[in-house]
């Protein structure tokens, strides 16, 4: 069996899918070589391979193809985006000779264990549940349904449904409708991001609108919500510059087109059994104007970045792959078709380093957009939000892996009522996710060991770990923003992955708070199930719904 490719013709392209196994992808495509049982026909395919799933979802992200040259760098870029795909769990992409000058391709793939379950309990009844699948019909598809009890508001119902590979090309469809007890939402995208350095056109359009009631922090205070509405759209174009040869970094330029409406109801309530019940509270009023824009940006990047792959960074067994060196994206752009002292400009910049081994390794992602008035009398910043994500990873022996996680975030001027919590699973702090404390600015830190206690011949892997988080909050000026003391909280956790080698991170994290402050309970139990693998560097979900537009991260993925 060959290691690489070496510029010989391609033949033909076998493809053969497997369901979920603790056999990875690689240990399958050597067994088969090794035993010379590799064949295309279906008939004689080895043992496990799911002869119902459909293959053109994976063959939309092969760089190979018949007829070409079957050059290294495509075969690997192949590997990495179908490892990337939330359906798979391992990948291999396998030239195999076939006459002089000549090969075939070999692609094996293991599917990630499909089912998606959730829930969430109200004291000992059930009140949420999610049922889903993400590979429906064997083509890679994610249908994820969920229900949610009302009570006395109306019954929550949602549906999101996802198809990768979209029309035979590395592309996503998303569609995603919701009604919850209070709002709902609505949301479809179309996005080909720019995968590897090979692509030349990245792509996505995107119309999103949500309606909910905004919870609000008020320190001692009792919670309150409040109605918005929040309406975007987005349509951008993103082509390489030049060719690609060696290892250099690539040039990038598009246009981005996208628009916001953001509406604040300015009166407070507070959400009981019985229904909503009003709260004589004026903090909001006159501060949440009605907010319209659209915006034309032009986006430049710079992208200097090669891919190792990896295991037991975000996942207990299963490989990733993690980029090193760096990339630079800038948008920026005037608001079009308003009044000339309402105009402004929006700016984006994103920043991502990385640097190290499969033994040790850090990252940083940075991310900021804001705009300004246009107006010279008042060139304050508007819907400013920023944050920051260092990382550092160490694996220590067979079983043992060390992470160092610093994270800042901060918002200012924001169209919406948002505040940052202790409670973001990214940016807070578990011993502290039922403080009342709320504010514009975070801060926060964690260190986290994990110790694997199942071994490789097991169908599940079991890890056990321990944390410790530090963080605070400042006032900035968000509603009721206070800045807090310094906390902390200490803990364990139960972590495991279905089956061996699977992606997907279930955990049950025990918090402790340190001391004890307002709203904070003598500990928190979470649980998660989430794959990891597949976010660079993961925002926190209250900075990310705080963005009152997409900026140009969508297009630049790997």
């Amino acid at each position: 069996m060959r290691a690489a490719c070496a510029g010989e013709t391609i033949t033909r392209i076998d493809v053969y899918r497997y369901a979920p196994s603790r056999r990875s992808a690689r240990t399958r495509a050597q067994t088969a070589a090794a035993a010379a049982t590799d064949t295309a026909t279906d008939a004689a395919a080895p043992r496990g391979q799911r002869l119902n799933s459909d293959t053109d979802v994976v063959r939309a992200y092969l760089r190979l193809r018949v007829g070409r040259p079957c050059r290294e760098q495509d075969r690997a870029d192949s590997e990495r985006l179908l490892r990337a795909q939330r359906f798979i769990a391992s990948a291999a992409v396998t030239p195999l000779a076939d006459g002089p000058g000549r090969v075939r391709i070999r692609v094996d793939v293991v599917n990630e264990f499909e089912l998606v379950i959730g829930g969430g309990l109200r004291g000992l009844t059930l009140d949420e549940v999610r049922l889903g699948t993400l590979d429906y019909a064997g083509k890679g598809r994610t249908i994820i349904g969920s229900l949610k009890r009302g009570g006395n508001y109306r019954d929550g119902v949602g549906l999101t449904v996802a198809q990768p590979g979209f029309l035979g090309r590395p592309a996503t469809l998303t569609l995603a409708a919701a009604q919850n007890p209070l709002g709902g939402g609505a949301r479809a995208t179309l996005f080909q991001p720019l995968l590897t350095d090979g692509q030349r056109v990245a792509f996505i359009v995107n119309v999103d609108t949500d309606t909910e009631y905004q919870r609000i922090l008020r320190g001692a205070l009792d919670p309150v919500a409040v109605r918005t509405e929040h309406s975007t759209y987005q349509a951008g174009l993103l082509r390489r510059m030049g060719g690609v040869r060696g290892r250099r970094t690539i040039g990038l330029l598009g246009v981005v087109a996208s628009g916001v409406l953001a509406n604040v109801d300015e009166h407070l309530s507070e959400i009981t059994d019985a229904g909503l019940r009003p709260v004589a509270d004026t903090t909001l009023r006159g501060r949440y104007p009605t907010y319209r824009a659209n915006h034309v940006a032009g986006v430049v990047a710079l992208r200097g970045l090669r891919f190792r792959t990896v295991s037991r960074f975000d996942a207990l067994r299963a490989e990733q792959d993690i980029a090193t060196g760096a990339e630079l994206t800038m948008m920026a752009g005037p608001s079009m078709g308003t009044r000339r002292d309402a105009r402004d400009d929006f700016m984006a910049f994103n920043l991502y380093s990385g640097r190290g081994s499969a033994a040790i390794f850090t990252s940083l992602g940075v991310r900021f957009d804001g705009r300004r008035r246009a107006a010279p009398a008042a060139r304050e910043w508007l819907a400013a939000v920023g944050s920051l994500r260092l990382a550092r990873y160490r694996v220590i022996g067979d079983t043992r892996t060390r992470q160092i996680t610093i994270s800042a975030s901060g918002v200012q001027g924001v169209g919406l009522p948002m505040q940052l919590s202790m409670a973001d699973a990214d940016g807070g702090l578990i011993g502290h996710a039922n403080s009342t404390l709320a504010g514009g600015r975070r801060l926060t830190a964690r260190f986290e060991e994990r110790t694997l206690v199942s071994r490789e011949s097991f169908w599940a892997d079991i890890a056990v770990g321990t944390f410790l988080d530090v963080g605070r909050i400042w006032a900035g000026d968000v509603p009721y923003g206070q800045t807090g003391p310094v906390m902390a909280s200490t803990g364990f956790s139960v972590q495991a992955a279905y089956p061996s080698g699977g992606k997907r991170l279930y955990r049950v994290d025990l918090g402790v708070p340190l001391r004890r402050g307002p709203g904070d309970a003598s500990f928190v139990i979470r649980f998660s199930a989430i794959d990891r693998t597949l976010a660079r560097t993961p925002e926190p979900r209250d900075v990310f719904r705080s963005r009152l537009e997409a900026g140009p991260a969508a297009l630049l993925r790997w």
